[in-house]
């Protein structure tokens, strides 16, 4: 006779057999599903250092690494919203735009509430002139998430290229409104201002744009743009050239790399008679950028008030050389150009003529009149008879 085993035996045997079914079916599982775990893991680990690298300015591989992330996963959402915000920082908008698209239709329902992307590819179609395609994208942005200040920013600067102004002023003070805390939304304000106003000097208009760029300055102390738009006020304003030479001074202290700031002290000291002073700035800008006409015809100018007439004549030579250059590139109207010119040969045939060279001046008032200039006429008239 056989005895029965005990129930617990039994119980013993069932469970050995449980386990080894769940460890066969285990390998099974990651014989077939493991590929698919390790990409996981692996696009969303691409993805965080893809991130980090963004977050900290390094595009380039950021790049590289949300490319990793998307071909270990295709369907990653989050990493082709990531992407598209780093190819919207490399400028390659058409990218931006596309990889928006594409993570939309990945989860149509989600994207609904997305704000932040409309708003990205709303600004990478501005970048491309689809103007139409942005304002779209913005005013979803705006539908989406009302108090959203930086939308009605984008909106604005929509607007002013289709010469909207009066919307754009509205947008900007709504920004302003919700964040009265950034610096270019009181500049874009200011510059908007500006356009639609036209204000004269010593109106509310004027003061409120002079404001208005004081306040952007004062939340960016660091951006030369605003100082220069201020000093174009100032010089609108007709302020005193003393005040204007110490406001345009502490713009080149601040940004010492700026060429149109040396021009423009060295234009007021030229004026104020400070030939020396003036022919300083002059000289730094050309140092700068040696391109410059109307640089060399200033300090031609210093020159021949101070009586150095060859140095005067070899600065007008040289801007006329490169205003010839020029003139002979160009395919459309050039007539105010022609003018400068008229006025630069003007100007070297009267180093000329002081100098003693009459021959050479008379040639450079039959030119100017060539092109137009009366001066030149009558200077040939009251110096060339006898030539």
């Amino acid at each position: 006779m056989f005895q029965r085993k005990p129930a617990s035996c039994s119980l013993s045997l069932l469970s050995k057999r449980v386990e080894i079914k769940f460890i066969v079916l285990f390998f099974l599982f990651l014989i077939f599903h493991a590929p698919s775990v390790r990409a996981q893991t692996s696009s969303r680990e691409y993805f965080r250092v893809a991130k980090y690298k963004m977050e900290h300015g390094d595009f380039q591989d950021a790049l590289d690494f949300i490319n990793s992330a998307i071909i270990s996963d295709t369907t990653y959402m989050n990493a082709y919203l990531l992407r598209a915000e780093i190819n919207y920082n490399l400028g390659h908008y058409q990218s931006t735009i596309k990889d928006i698209d594409k993570a939309f239709s990945i989860d149509p329902q989600k994207s609904k509430y997305m704000s932040k992307y409309y708003l990205l590819r709303g600004k990478a179609y501005r970048k491309i002139n689809d103007l139409e395609a942005a304002k779209k994208d913005v005013d979803k942005t705006i539908t989406i998430k009302e108090k959203n200040p930086e939308a009605y920013y984008e909106r604005a600067k929509l607007y002013s290229r289709n010469k909207k102004y009066r919307e754009a002023l509205q947008d900007m003070n709504k920004a302003i409104e919700l964040n009265p805390d950034k610096a270019e939304y009181f500049a874009e304000r200011a510059r908007i201002k500006q356009v639609l106003f036209k204000p004269l000097p010593g109106t509310s208009s004027f003061e409120s744009i002079l404001s208005d760029i004081n306040a952007a300055i004062a939340l960016n102390a660091d951006n030369y743009d605003y100082y220069a738009f201020r000093f174009r006020l100032m010089k609108e304003e007709k302020t005193d050239s003393e005040k204007l030479i110490k406001d345009v001074s502490s713009i080149i202290s601040r940004f010492p790399d700026h060429i149109d700031m040396y021009v423009e002290r060295g234009i007021l000291l030229m004026n104020d008679y400070k030939y020396q002073d003036a022919i300083k700035d002059f000289t730094r800008a050309l140092e700068m950028n040696d391109k410059r006409d109307d640089v060399y015809r200033y300090r031609g100018l210093c020159y021949h008030n101070l009586n150095q007439t060859s140095k005067a004549i070899m600065d007008y030579s040289t801007s006329i050389k490169i205003m010839e250059k020029r003139l002979a590139g160009q395919q459309t109207n050039a007539e105010g150009d022609e003018n400068i010119l008229a006025k630069t040969y003007v100007q070297r045939g009267y180093s000329y003529q002081i100098s003693g060279r009459n021959q050479e001046a008379c040639r450079d008032f039959l030119r100017a009149y060539n092109l137009g200039s009366k001066t030149g006429l009558n200077y040939y008239k009251k110096f060339c008879r006898g030539f």
